[in-house]
């Protein structure tokens, strides 16, 4: 049975690896012939590799809270003006010229309802959190989507999840454990609780979940 590596595979693990080594190994520069610039390169190394580490993840912490907070604001935005459209229909002096001059009814030639639904699909991106996978979708006229995925060494497309919010999260761990994993996903329209349209195109992701 072959023996493990040495080194660590994850990035948090090789820094602490790479620290008791930079440490230690000025112990044995006369025994094992270590110079003393061989000694003073592991530790920058060791330096340069733990603030890299920290960038990251600060950089990884950022991301989550500026969708987040993206999300939040997008949400309340389309929520008031939502609103504020029921009451400017309900307003003796409204009239549909107004309606599409502020763009809160569908425009004639837009991809609403009178578009074949056959020919629709959601359109969707995808954003890789520390802990989740996060799905983006565009809503437009339906009511939802079904959500399908394939990981890992899967061949065919699972059923994942319904979905009549974005965003929709996957927070599922990792099939093998510390392991990068490929994921692919698709979604489809839901109309009047049934699946309508098109599959999306397809897409891929690695993460380390």
């Amino acid at each position: 049975m072959a023996r493990k590596d040495y080194i660590p595979y994850q990035d948090p693990d090789f820094v602490v690896w790479l620290e008791n080594f930079s440490k230690k190994i000025a112990n044995y520069t006369t025994t094992l012939n270590v110079t003393d610039d061989e000694v003073t390169a592991f530790q920058n190394y060791y330096n340069e590799t733990l603030k890299l580490l920290n960038d990251v993840q600060a950089m990884k912490t950022s991301l989550q809270s500026i969708v987040e907070t993206k999300t939040k604001i997008f949400d309340e935005a389309e929520k008031k003006v939502r609103d504020k459209a029921v009451i400017i229909k309900r307003h003796p002096n409204y009239n549909v010229s107004i309606g599409e001059d502020l763009g809160i009814v569908p425009p004639a030639t837009g991809l609403g309802k009178s578009i074949s639904i056959d020919q629709q699909k959601p359109v969707f991106s995808i954003a890789v959190l520390p802990d989740k996978i996060r799905l983006d979708w565009v809503k437009g006229e339906f009511d939802g989507v079904v959500i399908q995925s394939k990981r890992a060494a899967e061949t065919s497309y699972m059923p994942l999840d319904k979905d009549t919010k974005s965003p929709y999260e996957d927070a599922r761990p990792n099939i093998t454990p510390d392991i990068h994993e490929a994921r692919i996903y698709r979604m489809r329209y839901i109309l009047d609780d049934k699946e309508a349209g098109q599959w999306s195109d397809e897409m891929k992701i690695y993460c380390m979940l």
